[in-house]
């Protein structure tokens, strides 16, 4: 009866249309008007049946994609919307510096640089690997007539090929190295839930926690804790029931539900492993970073290499000859550690050539040969370090000073930025609280780069003291003890920067390799490594979510999570 109606109206408003033109125009011309209009409505009515017939399930043919609309409709509107979003990301990124600092009003062509070549390969990189992903998932499923986690692994292995599109060597070895690193801790988090939660089970205590602990559960606003919806378990054909809260709706987009057990995430034996690891990835991956600083500084990626030059006081106290100095440094170790020794020698000459021991490079040392000899110093290595203290000590106590005032100047904007950008609403729920914890945060993590920095330099004066010469060892120790003081950091940030550090340490290890021949350089093997991460990685998006990090930094407004972060990129599939 409905569809009879419909068909009366419109047969009712094409004799309307008729009347008006019939006014307008001969016998003729009306007729062919007409003709025209009874084509559309065949033309119609044929793609309404096409329509519905699509749209008819099919009970003997099973559904193997959870996604919304067709295939094609979800690769098609993935490739297009994330290359929108990366693109103007990184744009943004790259103006909102420049627009600080005022370059773009000096040089508006910026504006035009911004937006070429460099940014373009980005977003083509970004919307292809996740467009690639969910075409490759879904011919997989049909292909094989089944949903198992070779169709993540496979899917994701092929479309991390798809890094080569970014044209920036650098930023494709970072991000392979950062997601490896990244998949490296989800799998170890897979192997806790899995195997290593039944082994340490009974050793927990069932009565009482460790104060500590309790400060860090009753610190996660459970509410807040990333949410991943039961339909990524459904994916996989998982029978398994998982008890969850209504879902909710932040910024615009709808939450997914929780699927990480409470006695996973804060099972005591969990946590003290959790924080034991962070401390030991700093500690070694600084013992690596530190001893390439000094003495293979090639090795490092230029930018972090950079931040470490600055952080490090060279760049203050040498201003456009930090490099070059940094270098001299360097080369000055490399003679010392086969050298008889590091001391200048005794007489009573003013001339740094004859101070020098022989088999030194002093034609590298005569442009700073003021800053050099500007006090009396036993070691030539401390007479570089810290030419401006003739004592050890003064040289920690002004690289500390100077060392908190940059510190300052990094966290400071830092964390007010995330206070306000992403704290809001505590902000102005308890704003005296707030600021107690911005205050209290940021002393803790300047003081934490701080002791950092002065330990690097300072243990490497106290070596040379006890031994009397510089011996390669002292440079992978330093890092050590420097990396260790992490912990002045909250628990719950010290593997962040832990795999912060690591991928910086493991591209300079393998660097250095390349430089003494032990390995081969393979041209564009970041995709190989980066392919089998996002591999594994997507596997455990599809097939275990709950062992990809929530992420440590809880604001009552916005969870910053690896979880959702996947959610935002590949959506349900």
């Amino acid at each position: 009866m409905a569809s009879n109606g419909q068909l009366s109206l419109w047969e009712n408003f094409i004799e309307s249309i008729a009347q008006v033109m019939s006014l307008m125009l001969t016998d003729e011309d009306t007729e062919k008007v007409l003709t025209s209009f009874t084509v559309l409505q065949s033309k119609l009515r044929q793609l309404s049946v096409d329509n519905l017939n699509k749209m008819a399930i099919d009970p003997s043919v099973p559904i193997l994609c959870k996604h919304k609309g067709t295939c094609k409709q979800n690769c098609g509107k993935s490739i297009l919307r994330s290359f929108i979003v990366t693109y103007t990301l990184k744009y943004a990124l790259g103006l909102v510096p420049n627009l600080i600092n005022g370059k773009v009003f000096k040089d508006p062509s910026l504006l035009k640089k911004l937006g070429g070549r460099d940014t373009t390969s980005f977003a083509l990189f970004m919307s292809t690997f996740i467009s690639s992903y969910k075409g490759i998932l879904c011919f997989l499923r049909y292909a094989r007539s089944k949903n198992d986690p070779w169709n993540s692994f496979i899917a994701g292995s092929l479309s991390g090929i798809s890094i080569l599109l970014d044209s920036n060597k650098s930023r494709r070895v970072m991000i392979a190295l950062y997601l490896s690193t990244r998949t490296l801790h989800f799998i170890f988090r897979w192997f806790w839930r899995h195997k290593l939660y039944k082994i340490f089970e009974p050793f927990k205590k069932r009565n009482a926690i460790i104060e500590e602990d309790i400060k860090e559960i009753k610190a996660v606003p459970p509410i807040r804790q990333e949410r991943i919806s039961t339909l990524v378990r459904q994916q996989m054909g998982s029978s398994q029931t998982i008890p969850t809260k209504k879902s909710e709706s932040v910024g615009g987009f709808e939450e997914l539900e929780d699927v990480d057990d409470k006695q996973h995430t804060h099972h005591p034996w969990r946590i003290r492993l959790r924080h034991a690891l962070g401390t030991l990835t700093m500690m070694f991956a600084s013992s690596q970073i530190l001893h390439a600083y000094i003495c293979e500084s090639d090795t490092l990626n230029k930018s972090y290499l950079s931040f470490l030059i600055t952080h490090g006081g060279i760049r203050d106290m040498m201003g456009r000859d930090a490099r070059t100095y940094l270098d001299l440094i360097g080369a000055t170790f490399n003679v010392s550690k086969t050298h008889e020794t590091s001391k200048f020698i005794l007489n009573s000459s003013k001339h740094l050539t004859d101070r020098i021991p022989k088999g030194y490079d002093v034609g590298r040392m005569l442009p700073f040969e003021k800053t050099i000899t500007n006090h009396p110093q036993e070691f030539i290595l401390c007479a570089l370090q810290h030419p401006n203290h003739a004592t050890c000590i003064g040289g920690a106590s002004h690289a500390f000073k100077l060392e908190w005032m940059r510190a300052l100047k990094l966290y400071g904007p830092l964390n007010i930025v995330m206070a306000v950008a992403f704290g809001g609403k505590r902000l102005l729920k308890d704003p005296k609280k707030s600021l107690l914890y911005l205050i209290l945060s940021t002393i803790r993590s300047c003081l934490f780069l701080t002791c950092y920095v002065t330990a690097a330099w300072a243990m490497t004066c106290l070596f040379r003291k006890l031994r009397g010469r510089d011996e390669p060892w002292m440079y992978y120790v330093n890092g050590l003890v420097a990396g260790s003081m992490v912990m002045i950091e909250q628990p719950k940030r010290r593997l962040e920067l832990g795999l912060y550090c690591l991928p910086r340490a493991i591209e300079s290890l393998w660097n250095t390799f390349v430089a003494q021949g032990y390995v081969k350089h393979l041209r564009y093997g970041e995709s190989i490594y980066f392919s089998l991460a996002t591999g594994v990685l997507m596997t455990l998006y599809q097939c275990d979510p709950g062992s990809i990090h929530e992420g440590y930094f809880y604001l009552e407004d916005l969870c910053c999570s690896y979880r959702k972060f996947l959610y935002r990129c590949f959506g349900v599939n």
